[in-house]
């Protein structure tokens, strides 16, 4: 199925969601920290980042400004956040920043399954389109049939 990184500094809570996404079928790296989480973006180049807010070194938040940066990350792979924030107090700037989703800390399988099952369609579809667009720009114009 997909690369997943998880990056979460609580490790039991990260092995439990490394758990629920390979037992999902998903090949899953996992990140204790911001500056971890960069770095095995750029090895590992993952197809979805599910990303904690508070984090030792870099949060969440930086990370999201910080993947601006590294090449591989430029077609943003699709982010969703997990925090114990509430929602209205972090999720804006989280949607500023490139992120398709939340996830409350308080969750069951069911719902980390769902969102990541979501965003990744999602985001094959934008890629899609993104395609199709790319496709119909290059055969398009008054030059394309002169001869």
């Amino acid at each position: 199925m997909a690369r997943i990184l998880v990056a979460e500094d609580d490790r039991d809570l990260r092995s439990l969601l490394a758990c629920i996404l390979e037992d999902a079928g998903h090949d899953v790296t996992e990140a204790g920290n911001g500056t971890e989480a960069l770095e095995k973006i750029e090895i590992t180049e993952p197809d979805l980042l599910l990303l904690d807010i508070i984090m030792p070194e870099f949060d969440g938040f930086e990370v999201m400004e910080k993947l601006k940066d590294i090449p591989v990350a430029e077609g943003m792979m699709p982010i969703i956040v997990l925090s114990a924030l509430a929602p209205r107090k972090g999720e804006a700037r989280a949607w500023k920043l490139g992120a398709r989703h939340h996830i409350p800390k308080q969750f069951n399988p069911t719902r980390v399954e769902l969102s990541v099952k979501v965003a990744l369609r999602d985001a094959a579809e934008e890629d899609e389109k993104a395609g199709r667009m790319a496709r119909d720009t290059r055969c398009s114009g008054p030059d394309r049939w002169a001869r």
